[in-house]
Order: structure tokens, then sequence, then C-alpha cells
């Protein structure tokens, strides 16, 4: 009986009372304990006795009422709308609800404000939203469609993007390149990682001070101390005392000087009527090193020897306003020294496309041991000196060659 009793009573505990008020948020549903010899406590605290008598077991509780409290809560954190978006009353948990499922407007389909990287384009206020942070693809992390200067690389179009269109800084305007050296755009701010820092740009103007890496030469510029020298007759260099005889520059610079030639201009107003005749050439006299150059040597003539006597050449003539100007930078595409007066009428005056002969120096059939190139690269204190001769010679008097200049460009030896 005692079996029984016990099992009826789990039963009824377990039951669900008809309680007015049931369904409320917090349930609290009390029975009376009126018949607690039938029934008992469902509280935790129930005590069972039975009686050692045989008779029927008495069941009391320790409390005089049962108590069972429900309660139920929410659990946010839905990835969907809630369950009155679209009521079009801004609910707990809603940042806005206008009452369609419009996307494209302030407020989402989902009652939340509309805002980049939502997914959802916004009519007038973002061209484009793909929902992503990615600054290389169609649409930026700021919901916008790329554009060259935005500052964001778009992997399909762009090279690079410094976040502006300007010249003059790592990146062409274009975004389409970055700077490099000999792209005619100056890099004045420069990378300091990729030291793309810029002085100058080569052949960007019309006579630049500029080397092949884009750093501005040191210009040193010389008037010779001679106002004439006479074109003297000559059949080798040996045979003039240059020192009396040349138009002599002084660099008044010390042998050990450590910038090096990068680049010479020789400007030499020369009077006579037989450039063919003519051969020029250029001294450097440093401590006891004595190294000579030919800038030209008897145009339009195939001499046998550097200094030939032999009558021949191109008879176009200099006169007084001529300036024959020897570069070694090569600018404006120059003819070489052997072709000037090439295709002047005999005793014409030569005619120069830019007023002055812009020629580079070219030693002709005899480059060694005369080759213009060979001063550049060397250390550029000590003396220098110009010297024209006519080794077909005599000439008038009158014939000269005025008071020049020499210019050398130097740079810092590697």
């Amino acid at each position: 009986m005692t079996g029984r009793l016990t099992l009826f009573t789990l039963l009824l505990v377990s039951c669900s009372f008809d309680t007015p008020g049931f369904g409320g948020d917090n349930l609290t549903t009390t029975a009376a304990t009126s018949e607690a010899t039938e029934v008992g406590s469902a509280s935790s605290g129930l005590v069972t006795s039975a009686s050692t008598s045989g008779d029927p077991t008495t069941i009391e509780p320790t409390t005089a009422q049962a108590t069972t409290t429900l309660t139920t809560e929410s659990t946010g954190g839905s990835s969907g709308p809630g369950p009155n978006c679209g009521n079009a009353v801004v609910d707990p948990g809603e940042d806005c609800d206008d009452g369609n499922d419009d996307n494209s407007d302030a407020c989402t389909s989902f009652c939340l404000d509309a805002i980049c990287g939502d997914g959802f384009v916004r009519t007038g206020v973002e061209p484009c939203d793909d929902g992503n942070s990615d600054d290389t693809d169609d649409c930026t992390s700021v919901c916008a469609a790329p554009a060259c200067g935005d500052g964001f690389v778009h992997a399909a179009t762009e090279v690079c993007d410094d976040g502006n269109t300007s010249k003059g800084d790592d990146c062409r305007s274009d975004c389409m390149a970055v700077a490099v050296c000999g792209d005619k755009d100056v890099n004045l701010k420069g990378d300091p990682k990729r030291g793309l820092l810029e002085d100058c740009e080569p052949k960007l103007f019309d006579d630049p001070i500029c080397t092949d890496t884009c750093k501005t030469l040191n210009r040193l510029q010389m008037q010779a101390v001679q106002v004439t020298r006479p074109i003297l007759k000559a059949t080798k260099p040996e045979d003039i005392s240059l020192a009396q005889e040349c138009l002599r520059f002084e660099t008044q610079l010390a042998n050990d000087y450590p910038l090096v030639v990068y680049n010479i201009l020789v400007d030499l107003p020369i009077v006579h009527p037989t450039v063919g005749h003519l051969a020029i050439f250029l001294t450097h006299v440093r401590g006891q090193q004595t190294q000579t150059v030919l800038l030209m040597s008897r145009p339009g003539f195939i001499e046998q020897s550097a200094f030939d006597s032999t009558p021949g050449g191109h008879d176009a003539s200099l006169l007084a306003n001529t300036h024959l100007l020897f570069r070694t930078d090569g600018l404006y595409m120059p003819s070489p020294a052997e072709s000037v007066g090439e295709g002047v009428a005999p005793n014409a005056n030569l005619v120069c496309d830019k007023g002055t002969c812009q020629i580079t120096p070219d030693a002709g059939s005899n480059t060694d041991p005369y080759d213009p190139n060979a001063v550049i690269g060397t250390l550029a204190g000590g003396q220098w000196y110009v010297c024209v001769i006519d080794p077909v010679g005599p000439d008038d008097p009158a014939n000269a060659v005025k008071k020049s200049s020499l210019t050398l460009d130097l740079v810092a030896a590697k």
C-alpha cells in the first residue's frame, strides 16, 4: 500500500493545475493542502511518515502549500528581423521601422539603420555597397566606386594610388605607374623606403643639370682667362705651349677635389674660313697627369693622323657670331662634330638650326688616344685648356678663337 501511495503522489505532483492566471511571464501555482493526507506536498521538502501499526499511511507536508514558479526569458541575437519588424512601429531592439521591405532607403528590411557595409545600396547616398571591406575590388570600404586618387589601389585598373592626382610624388597622376627616374615627372616628395626622391629629370628642360639617376649636378662654369687666341698651325698637341697659346680655364679646384666629370660643354666662338681645316682639342692637367682629347678633327676629311696637314674637308666658313657648342650629354640629338659644315656650299657661312651648332665631340678616325669621352668620370681638379689649330695653314692672322666658356657638370665619385 505504501508503494502505491508514493507513486500516486508523484503522478499528482507532475500534473498541471488549471489555475486562473496561468500563462503569464512569471507563473505561480498554489494548491491548497486540505487533503494533504491524500496528496502530499509538491515542495522539495516533502516528508512522509508511515504508521507501524498497519493503518493507512498519513502524509504530512512540511509546508501549507506547494508553490511552482516558471520563468520565461527572451533570447536575443536573432539573425533575422524581429517578429514585429515591418509594423511601422519602432519596437524594442529595432533602430527603425518604416513599414516596408525596401533596402534602398534609410531603414532596411531588418529594421536597422542603413549604413555603408550592410550590403544594400542606399539610393542617393551610396554609389555601391558590396558588404565587405576589400578596397581593391569594384566598391571600396567607404562605399564609393574606385577612382584614381582615392588612396585605394583598384587591382583591375591601377598600379598605385597615393591619395591624389598630383605630379611630383611617388605615384603618377593617372595611377598607372610608380615614379621612376626618366618619367619626366620630378618626384620632389619621394618614398624613403624606395629612394625615389629626385632633384631633377634628365632631358626634361632645355639644359638640365641632371644625371641619369635624377640627381642635380654641381655645375662649374668657367670663362677663358684670355679674350682671344690665334688659330695655331701644328701637327700634334705636343708642338703647342698650352699655357701660352691655348685658352686656359682655371677651375681653382685642388687636384684631389672629390667630384668627377659627368658632362662637358665647350662653347667656342670661332672666326675661320674653312671649318674642314680645323682640329680642336681639350687638355686637362691634374698634378703630374696630362690628358688630351679631340672635340673635332678635320670634319669632312678622312685624315691619316690626328692632325693631318693634307688639304681637304668641308669649306663652310665660321664667322664671329658662329658658336660651336660641344656637349657630351647628347641633348637635342646633335650631329657628330665630323659632320659640321656638311652640305653647306663652299665658302658659305656655316648655317646652324638653333643659332648655335650643338654637336657631339667626335675624334673622327683618330680615336686613340684622343677619345673625347676619356675625361668623363675623372677627377675635375686642376687646369683645363682648349686649343684650336689648323694643320693645313697658314691662315689670316685675324682668324681666331674668341673668349670662350667651359662648363663642367660634376657628380660625386662612386
